[in-house]
């Protein structure tokens, strides 16, 4: 009989370990990525992402190079569209590295798709005036910190 499968939490505790602010990846490299068997990168298992097919992750190239980093905090999460099935909502999706986070899902929905729109410059600061103050204020701190 085959011995039962260890969480995979404790599998990345084991194959991974800690220098400075990076979490090392000492496992297997697929593609020159960190990969874990029929999870991908483990780093969605940190993230929280195994049961969000509908989400993916990038490294943050500005903050970390080392291309066996699997630090959370190190990585862009990404909504991908769904083209089949474009009037279903996505998978809803908290992010574990907001702790304390006062937003509801749908305001850090709109937080991060701005984020990203501010990096891409596809809307200045200006076009937020639509959103009330305080979700402005985050994500003009958000695009600043990540810039």
């Amino acid at each position: 009989m085959a011995r039962p499968r260890k969480p995979l939490a404790e599998r990345i505790n084991r194959l991974a370990r800690r220098e400075g602010d990076h979490l090392v990846w000492e496992g297997q490299i697929k593609d020159g990525k960190p990969y874990l068997d029929r999870v991908g990168n483990p780093a969605r298992i940190l993230l929280n992402l195994t049961e969000h097919p509908d989400y993916q992750i990038r490294r943050d190239e500005g903050l970390c190079d080392d291309h066996r980093c699997i630090e959370p905090h190190h990585y862009r999460v990404i909504r991908e569209r769904k083209f089949k099935y474009d009037d279903q909502a996505s998978t809803p999706w908290r992010d574990p590295r907001d702790t304390g986070s006062s937003y509801s899902d749908r305001e850090l929905e709109e937080i991060a798709e701005n984020v990203e729109l501010l990096r891409a410059e596809e809307i200045t600061e200006e076009d937020l005036g639509i959103f009330p103050e305080h979700i402005r204020a985050e994500i003009l701190k958000r695009a600043r910190a990540t810039a």
